[in-house]
């Protein structure tokens, strides 16, 4: 098998080993088995397995270069796996801006104050939340949704769209990071999108059946959920009965002003 590295050059790769899984509906174990070559020169043939081992699960992680180099973390890093960096970062203000042809573009260019945040990036996606407090948050800290257009109110993913990333991951690039999302371009509020199609929704029901069961509801900023707002029947009637006592009253006072002495 030939295989092109990251320098350009050929190497040519040959199998040395291979791993064995074994399990049933409970329990799994693995086995390591080294590769012999054939006596007849076909294919290599797999000697007899040895349990596997912590010691070479870290060289095989070594080799496919999945480790975390031992680094001294900063302060404001929270995570910092292979896969995944995730850090935090105090109040603070920041340019933003917004796409030529969105509704914030009067907005784009202009300084503003933002909350602390909490930053996530996993692979090559990033995801931002914010918080409540201008402090290092603890596991229990609850998460809040960031005020920013291109945001996934559930997890926080950010839609990347012009922002320039970095291509790598690594604690140096927590600032090119912060750096990419706040260069970029807001162009779309995906919690606007959410209030527009419950809005939506309600017209619908109201042309559909020609009554409504809730006239509204409460969005929750931190999970993005839903509430309805559901109409009292007795409230409605005494709303009814209060404009029909002041429809009533205003036609007094219009008589009163025209046949009046």
């Amino acid at each position: 098998m030939t295989k092109m590295t990251p320098f350009g050059s050929n190497r040519l790769f040959g199998l040395s080993k291979a791993v064995l899984v074994y399990s049933d509906a409970q329990e799994a174990f693995a086995t390591v088995h080294e590769a012999k070559p054939s006596p007849d020169g076909g294919a290599p043939y797999l000697d007899a397995g040895q349990p596997l081992t912590i010691d070479f699960l870290k060289q095989l992680a070594k080799s496919l270069g999945r480790t975390t180099p031992c680094e001294i973390l900063p302060r404001n890093v929270l995570v910092y796996t292979a896969d995944m960096l995730v850090w935090w970062c105090r109040r603070q203000h920041r340019v933003m801006f917004y796409g030529g042809s969105s509704d914030g573009r009067t907005l784009s260019g202009k300084v503003f104050p933002q909350p602390p945040l909490v930053f996530k990036v996993c692979g090559s996606e990033l995801s931002v939340r914010a918080l409540t407090e201008d402090r290092r948050p603890r596991p229990e800290t609850t998460l809040m949704v960031a005020p920013y257009w291109n945001c996934d109110r559930h997890g926080g993913r950010v839609c990347q769209g012009s922002m320039r990333v970095p291509g790598s991951l690594c604690l140096a690039d927590r600032q090119a990071w912060e750096n990419a999302f706040f260069l970029g371009e807001f162009t779309h509020a995906a919690l606007g999108a959410q209030l527009a199609n419950h809005a939506l929704a309600l017209l619908s029901r109201l042309f559909r059946f020609g009554r409504l069961q809730y006239h509204g509801g409460f969005v929750s900023l931190a999970s993005g959920a839903a509430v309805p707002l559901r109409i009292d029947p007795r409230l409605w009637a005494r709303i009814r009965a209060r404009n029909k006592r002041l429809s009533a009253g205003n036609s007094l006072v219009k008589e009163y002003a025209i046949f009046g002495p």
